[in-house]
C-alpha cells in the first residue's frame, strides 16, 4: 500500500487499525522529517509487532546531516534494532534519510526486538 504524505501522530493512527494480514506500507514523496519521527519507539515496536512494515523516504533537517541524525535516532529508538539496509518487508521500518544540501543519501531499517 501507498500513501502520499504522513501526519504527526501516524504511528499512534495507526495502532488503532485492526487489520487481518502483514501490510507495507511505502511513502516515496519526500516526506517531512519531524513527521515521519513524531512517534514514541515503544508504539512504533508494537506496529512492527501487528506486522507492519514500513518504507519511508524523508530530508534530513537543514541542521543535521543524515548521518547524525543515523545517530541521533539510533539512541533515541533504542527499543528498536538497527539492522544492515534490506528490503522492506511487514515487521521493518525502513528510511531513506536524503541530505536536503547534497546528493548523500542514507538508508535506515529497524526491527522490532524479538
Amino acid at each position: 500500500m501507498t500513501c502520499p504524505k504522513l501526519n504527526k501522530g501516524w504511528v499512534t493512527d495507526l495502532l488503532k487499525v485492526d487489520k487481518p494480514s502483514p501490510t507495507t506500507i511505502k511513502v516515496f514523496v519526500i516526506q517531512d522529517y519531524d513527521d515521519v519521527f513524531s512517534f514514541e519507539a515503544q508504539d512504533m515496536v508494537k506496529i512492527l509487532q501487528k506486522g507492519y512494515g514500513f518504507h519511508i523516504q524523508c530530508s534530513s533537517t537543514d541542521y543535521e546531516t543524515p548521518k547524525d541524525a543515523v545517530e541521533r535516532l539510533t539512541n533515541e529508538l533504542k527499543p528498536l534494532v538497527p539492522q544492515e539496509p534490506t528490503m522492506s518487508v511487514p515487521g521493518t521500518f525502513k528510511v531513506d534519510l536524503m541530505d536536503i544540501c547534497s546528493t548523500e543519501i542514507l538508508s535506515l531499517t529497524y526491527l522490532a526486538k524479538p
